[in-house]
Order: C-alpha cells, then sequence, then structure tokens
C-alpha cells in the first residue's frame, strides 16, 4: 500500500470509459490501463511530503527545459476533493473563501494545458538521453528516487517508462477531445 498518482480531466473516468467500449478485447483494455499507470516513485517526483522533489526540477536545469506545465498539474484541487478539504481544514467562512477562490484560480491556470504539457514531456524526453552521464550532475537522490530509476536500469519502473505513459495517456485523452490534465493522489 501507498499513494499513487493519476493522471485526471473534465468528464472523464477510466474504468467508466473501459466499460461502455464493447469493441474492446481484455487486451486492447490492459493497452489503454497501462497508459494510464505511473510508478510511486514518479508519485513521490512529484510529491514528497506535499512538495514537489528537487531532483525533479534538477531534470529541467540540466535539460533547460521549462517543467513549470508538468508541476503546475499538482496543484490542481477538484471540487469534490476541495470540499472535503475545506471543511476539514478551516474553521472559518473566510478562510474556506479564500482557499476556494486560490483552488478556481489555480483551476483557470490549467484550463487548455494538455498541448503544452505535451510538448513539455515531448523535450524533455528528447534530451534526457543527449546527457551525458547526467546522473552524476543530479543532486543526490534519496532512498525513493534512486539512481536505477533515473537512468531507466529499473526493469519495473523508471523515468523514461513513466515519461512515455504519460505522453500516451495525454495524447489518449487529447484523441477523445480533452484539452486539460491535473494529476490526483490516493
Amino acid at each position: 500500500m501507498g499513494l499513487d498518482i493519476h493522471i485526471k480531466t473534465n468528464d472523464f473516468h477510466l474504468w467508466e470509459y473501459l466499460g461502455t467500449q464493447q469493441g474492446l478485447d481484455s487486451n486492447e483494455k490492459f493497452q489503454i490501463e497501462q497508459m494510464f499507470r505511473l510508478s510511486r516513485v514518479f508519485c513521490v517526483l512529484m510529491s514528497q511530503h506535499g512538495f514537489i522533489h528537487p531532483v525533479f526540477y534538477h531534470l529541467g536545469e540540466l535539460t533547460q527545459v521549462d517543467l513549470s506545465p508538468i508541476a503546475h498539474m499538482v496543484a490542481y484541487v477538484s471540487e469534490e476533493e476541495l470540499d472535503e478539504y475545506v471543511t476539514f481544514a478551516y474553521e472559518t467562512e473566510s478562510e474556506q473563501l479564500r482557499a476556494r477562490e486560490e483552488a478556481a484560480q489555480s483551476r483557470e491556470k490549467l484550463k487548455g494545458n494538455l498541448e503544452t504539457v505535451l510538448k513539455t514531456i515531448s523535450q524533455l524526453s528528447e534530451k534526457l538521453p543527449e546527457l551525458d552521464n547526467w546522473t552524476k550532475n543530479i543532486l543526490e537522490p534519496d532512498s525513493w528516487i534512486d539512481k536505477a530509476y533515473l537512468e531507466n536500469c529499473s526493469p519495473h519502473y523508471n523515468l523514461d517508462q513513466d515519461l512515455k505513459n504519460l505522453k500516451h495517456a495525454l495524447e489518449f485523452l487529447k484523441s477523445l477531445g480533452k484539452d486539460t490534465v491535473w494529476f490526483s493522489f490516493g
């Protein structure tokens, strides 16, 4: 058990979608499910103790790719999550209202971000292999983000596979007419 990271968009629920696709066989459904799988290490990279891990930002510095479109995906709070959080975390109505306004601003900033996120992932995926021995220049990984993950040496989880899965999932969502995406944790 642990924290997982999910790719979300408005009006799309993967399991509901797969349940309505009568023409897909079990292998095709499995392939779609795999596109949406991101490793727990990627989850830690995007949200360790509520903050994006420094290794993520260091990847952007080394590749000279602005990773903020991906980072902003963490800030989205859905209406359902917000209702639960606000009533629990804030005592006064003014605090709750301020939190709701900030969440609405974050959601507004993300509108139409899918294409920008896709471009960012493509740039990062293209530039990482061009770097020689880049993991020697990266911040010291902690116990969750190890060099095997960063160097794509782990057979079960690695950065390259997470970037590919994220890109394929976003391309799939784009093909369905979606244009706004974010991360959810749970």
